[in-house]
């Protein structure tokens, strides 16, 4: 945690990644997992895709903005 931010904004879900949805990102027939983690400065997103038995992170973006 950031200096100035509070341990209790975890309570609340900042840093914790959520799914979001599940869907067909890239038309191969089989959903990919959407997922968000909620930032003091933004917020990271996240695609992964099932490959070989195993969820693997296809992309990630974040929306960064400065907060000081």
């Amino acid at each position: 945690i950031m200096e100035g931010a509070a341990i209790t904004a975890i309570d609340n879900g900042v840093y914790l990644e959520r799914l979001v949805d599940s869907l067909d990102v890239d038309g191969d027939g089989a959903s990919e997992v959407v997922t968000i983690r909620e930032g003091l400065e933004g917020d990271g997103y996240a695609i992964y895709k099932k490959q070989n038995g195993k969820w693997n992170k296809a992309y990630e973006f974040s929306n960064y903005r400065c907060g000081f």
